[in-house]
């Protein structure tokens, strides 16, 4: 294997290794003299195998002049190459195809030469001085083909098709959207004389891609020159002579990527008609999307290549090995030993692609995959189950209970025959052994062609918990594991005859689980108290996945009844907690002590991993199945449940800090304070202390509607990365086109809408509006973007307090003071708030240009041409378009891009991103009133309007009871607190007294006064008759002055102390009550 200059390995071309040799040109005069006179024994690609080409005038035709070509050649879907990806393309007479711009050098230096300069990415079968202007004769012609979805032409995109999943086996799925055919008939070479002008070559190259993955064709057909005559070639041979530089075959990115094959810049370059990369001569076929061209010719040493890249954690999917030289039919072990997996591979036919089955991993992230008994290895991810569709689908999934009739269906599957024998098969999830295993608990055979299977859900009886449907079949006639789909996870549920039972006996178990555990645990940030701002936060909170948060219904959270939105927090470490929080239909903040369908924090997260902890998995067991066990199946215990899994609250939610980078460009502060900054080149829109956390942008001159170049900027690329992620660029390909890039750690990464990705402490989510949404998660930062076809608008949310005073960078001094936003990267002096534009841009801004050895761009940063000076507004007075008002109305940031860019499409789409930060402005900056959950007391019930503002909590107490303590109406007030105090139920005494007692009692009731007006009589009666016989008292008997009647005995003092002196001298004993309050204490 040969090395080039930049370390990269290259292949050679043919079954041998390529090797070099020192030779003089006469030799190589010699060695061509002799291919020269061979040439008609060896065969190489006839004309009828090439792709369709028409020179007579139905294709394209390059300028018929010397090193010219053709205009720009727009593709609708851009094309990867090298990491990077292009939306135009030239075909360029001499031998090249360039990106970017056009390419009219016609001297050929080897890539790999000292000499070599160049910044234009190219494709080069076969870069040399062509001419078709002054050969004439043989219907010379450069002539190019674009086939795409607009252009349709099935029959080629089919054929690209074809021809790439055939080479490059891993690539299955490949469907062609691009194919790009540019044909060199007859071409002859520059300086030809006398015989040397029949000298002709006759080579194409097709040009493919999908959008994600791109290849090349190289196809020969006669190629008799390799050298015109201002490059060192004979006039009359076209061979190279003594210092000739023969033509170049390879690739070049523009900047230090590149690919030569062998011959190349050599004179043996003249045989590549009859040699080839794969199975036909005058035949190469390449990928050229990554970092790094691959040849499909194996080699011994060759780095192990895996596609797909990222497989589910469940597995079931085939993965294609390639790169080393295998043995035809042999069976190999590949072992993940983090894992401890092993499980078979089989190598096909052509000895360079091994085939594999991916088992079940039940771990996210990077692993490394470790072919047994060779020194080959490589690295995929594993991606969670979430993120992964569910293929097998579970009809009428509410009705799927043990001893039911169910049904399954699936698509299509993809290259599987009908007439394949295919299985159902019902899991269950198990942690019983060393480490996670899906168990069988019943299987069912499938008719060829069949798309649905129907049975008798039969669960046996034992500790289930999870189930899972997979579909399987065999991969063709590999002797490798069965390929498989998967549906969702759905949870064991009994019939109805049984099911309360059975759900309360589970529950109990995981109670007894749970005595025996710490608490879960419970931090910030605790839920927004609106769905509105959750909906914002999105760096702290996304979509809860169990729930469909588009539709206005109480069924569309799966496991949260009622619920309308739910939101789970965004995981912080990998063995974090979780949280949950859900919101009703008028998008209030649910409580679970009232809700049944509410959240609340959660032993694990659903992404949570580590010793004992399985991704989704340990999340679904511990914290979804109790709550549908505990309180939907059976609901017994569901505040035993609650006890354990504590409801979410709002009382100490901190909404984010907002900051803005839009248009030309226009910055708002994490602190608020707005700016304009037209600096060229990368900077640090944000950096904490350690440049740990790191959002770097880079800016680059805005060009008006006719493409001329204004002293205006706008962003094209942002960079995000934190300690221990991976990082993640988005840029802006020039073009203006809303095409974009997406790089993770330097290499391509294509996505698609409504999609996240996850990755090592950062997440991508591809927005359904098209945007992308990066968070560090362990720092709760976020930034979203949004495409357009001239700039990049960004917004960057900030949601942790304990960051203030450690950001710095354009979106200012993060400290919650917006007078000091200005400072200098150097310096802990900030510059006044109140300063020029002009102090604003070199004493602040230009400060934090990011230097060469910082970037984390994929490039690197770009250089400020010495030319370009920012126009400051405030030193200048701005000439506005006539039409600036019915464009931008009073958008004040949209006047003035549209001033001076002059370009509309800028302007309208800063005034509408705008409009859209100040609405998320403010609508996290209002205060929501919330007051706290007000508990139900014990023996009462509770009637609440709401707990908003001015919402009304009423207690009454049960039968037998009454209020002895707090208050019985409260209200909500903006103090976020509720007035009065705890309502306490006690049960009414009704104790036992003598008589004196009871009369008191009595004529202390309604029925007082009757019994006062008989015990009045009975003293007449008395006096009279014991005093008949003496002399008469002048004085009157005084009566006892009676309390009025009240509504309680236990408002009548008068009971109160003959109660108490009953009490005093033993005669009376009251009963223990279970409960006294203070004010009963004091009466007794």
């Amino acid at each position: 294997m040969l090395k080039q200059s930049n370390g990269r390995d290259i292949m050679n071309s043919n079954v041998v290794p390529g090797r070099r040799y020192k030779v003089n040109a006469s030799d190589w005069l010699l060695v061509a003299g002799i291919l020269i006179t061979c040439f008609n024994l060896v065969s190489s690609l006839p004309l009828e195998s090439f792709y369709p080409y028409d020179v007579t005038g139905g294709d394209n035709r390059t300028e018929v002049k010397d090193d010219g070509g053709s205009p720009p050649i727009d593709l609708y879907v851009s094309f990867p190459f090298f990491n990077k990806t292009y939306s135009t393309v030239y075909a360029n007479n001499n031998g090249i195809i360039s990106f970017k711009d056009k390419l009219t050098s016609y001297k050929p230096h080897n890539f790999n030469s000292a000499i070599f300069q160049n910044e234009v990415p190219l494709v080069a079968p076969y870069w040399a001085d062509v001419d078709i202007e002054n050969v004439k004769g043989l219907n010379e012609t450069i002539v190019y083909r674009l086939v795409d979805n607009e252009r349709s032409d099935s029959a080629i995109l089919n054929r690209a098709s074809r021809d790439v999943r055939k080479y490059f086996k891993g690539d299955g799925d490949f469907s062609a959207k691009i194919v790009l055919i540019v044909t060199w008939y007859q071409v002859g070479f520059y300086g030809a004389t006398l015989t040397g002008k029949s000298k002709r070559n006759t080579f194409q190259t097709v040009l493919i891609t999908d959008g994600q993955h791109s290849y090349a064709i190289f196809n020969y057909n006669n190629i008799t020159w390799t050298t015109g005559s201002n490059s060192g070639g004979d006039e009359t041979t076209g061979l190279s002579g003594s210092g000739g530089e023969p033509a170049v075959v390879g690739f070049h990115s523009g900047g230090d990527r590149y690919y030569i094959i062998p011959q190349s810049g050599t004179p043996a370059v003249l045989n590549i008609s009859t040699t080839t990369n794969v199975d036909a001569p005058g035949l190469y076929v390449f990928r050229i999307d990554g970092p790094d061209v691959n040849n499909i010719s194996c080699w011994p040493s060759a780095d192990l290549v895996i596609s797909p890249t990222t497989v589910s954690m469940l597995g079931g999917e085939a993965i294609t090995l390639r790169g080393p030289c295998f043995t035809a039919g042999q069976v190999i072990e590949a072992s993940i030993p983090s894992l401890g997996v092993t499980f078979p591979c089989e190598v096909e036919l052509d000895a360079s692609v091994a085939i594999c089955v991916m088992p079940s991993l039940f771990r996210t992230g990077e692993l490394t995959l470790v072919l047994n008994d060779t020194d080959s290895s490589v690295i995929f991810n594993s991606v969670h189950i979430m993120n992964v569709p569910a293929l097998v689908t579970r009809r009428a999934p509410d009705n799927w209970w043990s001893g039911r009739m169910v049904t399954v269906s699936w698509q299509d599957v993809d290259h599987v025959p009908a007439s394949i024998q295919k299985e159902v098969q019902l899991l269950r999830y198990t942690e019983s052994g060393s480490r996670p295993e899906m168990v069988m608990v019943g299987n069912y055979s499938v008719d060829p062609g069949a798309t649905h299977r129907q049975f008798r859900m039969d669960i046996p009886r034992g500790n289930l918990s999870t189930l899972v449907i997979k579909l399987c079949w065999p991969y063709h006639h590999f002797h490798i594991d069965p390929v498989c789909i998967w549906s969702d996870v759905f949870p064991v549920q009994w019939s109805t005859a049984n099911r309360t039972d059975n759900s309360q006996q589970w529950c109990e178990r995981w109670i007894e689980r749970e005595q025996k555990l710490p608490g879960v645990d419970i931090h910030s940030p605790y839920c927004p108290c609106v769905a509105s701002i959750a909906e914002r936060d999105v760096g702290h909170f996304h979509k809860d996945s169990f729930c469909d948060n588009s539709k206005n219904s109480d069924n569309n959270c799966e496991y949260n009844p009622n619920a309308h939105k739910c939101f789970r927090r965004n995981i912080k470490s990998a063995t974090d907690s979780g949280e949950t929080c859900c919101y009703d239909g008028g998008g209030n903040l649910m409580d679970i002590r009232e809700s049944p369908g509410a959240g609340t924090h959660q032993r694990y997260h659903i992404r949570s991993q580590g010793d004992g902890i399985v991704p989704f998995f340990s999340y679904f067991e511990q914290d979804i199945l109790p709550r549908v066990h505990c309180c939907q199946q059976s609901s017994a215990l569901c505040e035993k449940f609650i006890h354990y899994r504590p409801a979410t609250t709002c009382q100490n939610y901190s909404a984010p800090s907002p900051a803005q980078a839009a248009g030309d460009p226009h910055l708002v502060t994490l602190d608020g304070r707005n700016y304009s900054f037209n600096g060229v080149g990368d900077f640090y829109l944000v950096m904490d202390e350690a440049s740990s956390t790191v959002i770097q942008v880079r800016a680059i001159r805005a060009t008006d509607k006719n493409g001329d170049l204004q002293n205006a900027t706008v962003f094209s690329s942002v960079g995000v990365r934190t300690a221990g992620s991976d990082s993640l660029e988005i840029r802006k390909p020039p073009g203006g086109t809303p095409s974009h890039e997406v790089l993770l750690n330097g290499a391509i990464l294509i996505t698609t809408p409504s999609t996240t990705s996850q990755f090592k402490n950062i997440s991508l989510t591809h927005t359904d509006e098209g945007e992308f949404l990066v968070v560090l998660e362990p720092v709760s930062v976020s930034v979203t973007v949004q495409v357009t076809p001239d700039l990049l608008n960004i917004i960057t949310l900030v949601g942790e307090d304990s960051m203030k005073g450690s950001l710095r960078g354009l979106l200012g001094n993060y400290n919650g003071d917006s007078r000091d936003d200005f400072r200098p990267r150097y310096t802990d002096a900030p510059i006044p708030a109140d300063s020029s534009m002009r102090d604003i841009h070199f004493r602040f801004g230009m400060t934090w240009l990011v230097p060469a050895n910082e970037s984390i761009m994929s490039d690197p940063p770009a250089t400020p041409p010495d030319e370009f000076t920012p126009l400051f507004i405030d030193e200048h007075q701005l000439s506005l378009p006539n039409d600036t008002d019915a464009v931008c109305a009073d958008n004040i940031m949209c006047r003035y891009d549209y001033a001076v860019t002059k370009k509309e499409s800028i302007a309208k789409s800063t005034a509408q991103f705008t409009e859209s930060f100040k609405q998320m402005q403010a609508n996290l900056s209002q205060k929501v009133i919330r007051c706290p959950y007000l508990a139900i007391p014990e023996n009462g019930n509770k009637t609440q309007s709401n707990n908003s503002l001015g919402g009304v909590a009423t207690f009454t107490c049960d039968h037998g009871f009454e209020v002895t303590q707090g208050t019985p109406t409260r209200t909500c007030q903006d103090n976020e607190m509720w007035d009065g105090e705890d309502v306490v139920c006690a049960q009414k005494l009704t104790p036992k007294a003598d008589s004196s007692v009871i009369l008191i009692a009595a004529m202390s009731g309604t029925g007082g006064f009757i019994v006062f007006a008989i015990a009045i009589a009975v003293v007449i009666c008395r006096w009279r008759k014991t005093n008949k016989n003496k002399e008469p008292d002048p004085a009157p008997i005084p009566l006892p002055i009676w309390p009025p009647p009240v509504s309680s005995i236990f408002e009548s003092s008068e009971y109160r102390r003959r109660l108490q002196t009953l009490f005093n001298d033993g005669r009376y004993a009251l009963p223990r009550p279970k409960y006294v309050s203070p004010q009963v204490y004091d009466f007794f």
